[in-house]
Parts: structure tokens; C-alpha cells; sequence
């Protein structure tokens, strides 16, 4: 009889730990639980948590670094014009395309299927910070996340660092987009090569 009854015994205990360990995966791993999740999460916690490692999308209709970039070089010289003719000043649209940017994140991030590759990118977009101060930097902030960083996620750490290391926003934000080359401060120092005594 006690050997009938044992398992019936362990079915609560057992109920309860898948119960936590689809808790765990849910919470500790993603953004939380949303209404039906953790019945998908309970027959198989690992599995679930393998299936979320997806490349993060972003919508297509977010502005690229490149558009951006022409969209600021468009105002600062609707900016000049305006000076010079007395004009009324163009409104800067750095904190609108930033808002914009960072509140269409957000949302993607909450309405999607895979928050355990969302977190995972919110890791390295914290690990490869940029400040948003400034107007360049406020318009391309966003877009090092997008552009740099979401892409090579899942692949090997060289290829984001040297996406990252290359990316406009974090070319601006360490000065960095005018320090190679002739033209730079070391380039203008000495005619000659990097490689030539001085």
C-alpha cells in the first residue's frame, strides 16, 4: 500500500517545483509572465527558454543613422538659413526622434513573443552604453541598439564589438569620427606615414 501511494504522494511536491521552475523562467529570464505563458512554459522551462533565443526585430519603420543623420544636418542648415533671413527658427527634432525611438522600443519589447532575447539585448545595450547628451548623440542613441548590437547577438562577441566600435553613435560619442586619416589631428601633426620616424 505505501508503495501504491508515494507517487500519488509526490505529485503536489512535483506539481509545485514545475509550478516555480516555470515561474523562474518566466520572471528571472524574460519580462514576466503574461496571461496563458506559463501553461506553455510548464511542460518544458529549458526548451522555452531555448526557443526565445531569437535575434530581437525592430520595426522597419524606426529611422536609420543614416536618415537621422540627414534629418539633423537638414534642420542645422534650415537653422543657418533662418538666421540669415530673420526667419522663424525650425523646432530641433532631436528629443522628438528620440522619444519616438526609445517609446517604439519599449513597446516592441512588451508585445513580444521572445522577452528572453530582449533582456539579453537590453545586457549588451547597457554594457555598450552611449550617453544621450547633445543633439547627435540624442537622435543616434537609439539606433546603436538597433543597428549594431540586435544583429550580432547571437553570434560571435567580435563582430558586435566591431559593429559597435564602428557605429556613428559610438563614433560620436567618443569624439572618435574625426581621430584617422590625413585630415585627423595625428594625420595633420606629420605629413609622413603613422609608420615613418619623426
Amino acid at each position: 500500500m505505501n508503495h501504491q501511494s508515494e507517487p500519488k504522494d509526490q505529485v503536489g511536491p512535483l506539481m509545485q517545483e514545475n509550478h516555480e521552475r516555470a515561474a523562474l523562467a518566466a520572471h528571472r529570464f524574460g519580462y514576466g509572465a503574461r496571461p496563458g505563458d506559463l501553461e506553455k512554459i510548464l511542460p518544458d522551462p529549458e526548451k522555452w527558454l531555448l526557443d526565445q533565443l531569437v535575434i530581437p526585430r525592430h520595426s522597419i519603420t524606426q529611422p536609420s543613422s543614416g536618415e537621422l543623420m540627414r534629418a539633423l544636418y537638414d534642420f542645422s542648415k534650415a537653422r543657418k538659413d533662418a538666421k540669415k533671413s530673420m526667419a522663424e527658427m525650425p523646432k530641433n527634432p532631436a528629443r522628438r526622434f528620440y522619444i519616438e525611438q526609445s517609446a517604439a522600443t519599449v513597446l516592441e519589447a512588451i508585445n513580444s513573443q521572445t522577452s528572453l532575447s530582449w533582456r539579453l539585448l537590453d545586457f549588451f545595450s547597457n554594457h555598450f552604453s552611449v550617453s544621450a547628451q547633445g543633439n547627435r548623440m540624442r537622435m543616434l542613441a537609439p539606433t546603436l541598439e538597433r543597428e549594431a548590437i540586435a544583429p550580432h547577438m547571437l553570434g560571435h562577441f567580435e563582430d558586435m564589438l566591431l559593429a559597435v566600435e564602428q557605429h556613428p553613435a559610438m563614433l560620436i560619442y567618443l569624439d572618435n569620427e574625426r581621430s584617422i586619416g590625413p585630415n585627423s589631428r595625428a594625420g595633420k601633426r606629420s605629413k609622413r606615414g603613422l609608420n615613418e620616424g619623426s
